[in-house]
């Protein structure tokens, strides 16, 4: 893998040199084209324009900040996906819940189940850290719903895990 800079003055045709570059290799190798965050569609219009029927399958323009979520962050799940997941969590274990019941599990209860999830993780607590909290609860008849509420929380991540 190569890095090469392209630099010159001002109209110096740099982007038209970097995009024939580009074509050169972009049939046996994969390219990287970093940008920044409001330059990266400009610059997929320009490809599309000069590549006369070439294939751009191994070209990816991306900006520094999607390159690292991707690549160094691993591959986080966005937020459409992590909803659907705890939606499909909460439907198929509906029954085992104590105190998450949804008559109707729409899309306002799945994000606040999301965000607390989130948070959750964001504190790095386990879903038996959950469990222990809420049989310390248990004692107490003014928190048994909050236990409850930890309970079903740990099934959730449990079940996610």
């Amino acid at each position: 893998m190569t890095c090469q800079l392209i630099t010159g003055r001002r109209n110096s045709r740099r982007t038209r040199i970097l995009y024939e570059k580009i074509f050169e290799v972009l049939e046996d190798h994969r390219v990287y084209l970093i940008l920044p965050e409001q330059a990266t569609f400009q610059h997929e219009i320009d490809m599309e324009q000069m590549r006369g029927g070439r294939s751009l399958w191994n070209l990816e323009i991306t900006s520094l900040r999607r390159l690292a979520q991707r690549y160094v962050m691993g591959n986080p799940m966005d937020a459409l996906g992590r909803e659907l997941l705890i939606y499909d969590v909460l439907s198929q274990h509906k029954d085992e819940f104590a105190s998450l019941k949804p008559r109707d599990i729409r899309g306002g209860f799945v994000e606040d189940i999301g965000s607390v999830l989130k948070e959750i993780a964001m504190n790095a607590l386990s879903a038996d850290f959950l469990r222990e909290k809420a049989d310390e609860l248990a004692d107490d008849p003014a928190a048994s719903d909050l236990g409850d509420k930890l309970r079903d929380l740990a099934l959730v991540m449990s079940v996610l895990e």
